[in-house]
């Protein structure tokens, strides 16, 4: 009797830390599964509030200088300033959080004297599709080439500030380009979400 009470009292102790170890595991896994959604959950609304800076902005009233609508293809437009004014080099210009196209080249243009060129992403403004990383870059990608074959003779300049740093930087790693510049460019896209939600 004396064993079998032994054996059950060390069954009964197995039984019990196996029990902890499994509400330990279990609780660890709630954990991280909350983490995860509360992370996706956070990306998405951020993305979603991003986005819409683009789809809802305004033509600025304060234009400094008079863009041109260009359509680069059938689905994506831009603007452009000193289309036809004869120079070795192009400048792309992505813009920054809640700008577009029009108000980039309306502010910005005329500092330059050779082509100015800016597109809206799928999805904003007058560019059909949606708005999202694999259409912000096919804009860039897309742009670069009807620049290319536009201007053939003329050296790509690729100019990205704050927000439009990223997409800038993804078309220097994609196509040739004779000079990238960044200005305000973030780290990390926390450093975005931060200016609006201090959490990150």
């Amino acid at each position: 009797w004396y064993n079998l009470f032994i054996n059950f009292s060390q069954r009964n102790h197995t039984m019990v830390k196996r029990k902890n170890a499994m509400e330990i595991i279990r609780i660890i896994l709630k954990v991280l599964m909350w983490f995860l959604i509360i992370g996706f959950s956070c990306n998405f609304i951020m993305h979603t509030i991003s986005y819409s800076f683009y789809k809802n902005a305004k033509k600025t009233e304060n234009a400094l200088y008079q863009p041109q609508f260009i359509q680069f293809n059938d689905t994506l437009t831009g603007y452009g300033y000193n289309l036809d004014n004869p120079s070795d080099k192009v400048i792309l210009f992505f813009f920054f959080f809640g700008y577009i196209a029009y108000n980039s080249v309306a502010t910005y243009s005329g500092k330059f004297d050779c082509p100015f060129i800016s597109a809206d992403y799928y999805g904003t403004q007058d560019s059909k599709g949606r708005m999202n990383l694999d259409t912000m870059q096919k804009t860039a990608v897309e742009m670069y080439d009807w620049a290319k074959k536009e201007y053939p003779q003329a050296k790509i300049v690729i100019m990205g500030h704050s927000y439009g740093t990223g997409i800038a930087t993804y078309l220097a790693s994609v196509r040739e380009t004779e000079c990238l510049v960044l200005a305000a460019g973030y780290r990390d896209i926390s450093d975005l979400y931060n200016k609006m939600t201090p959490v990150f």
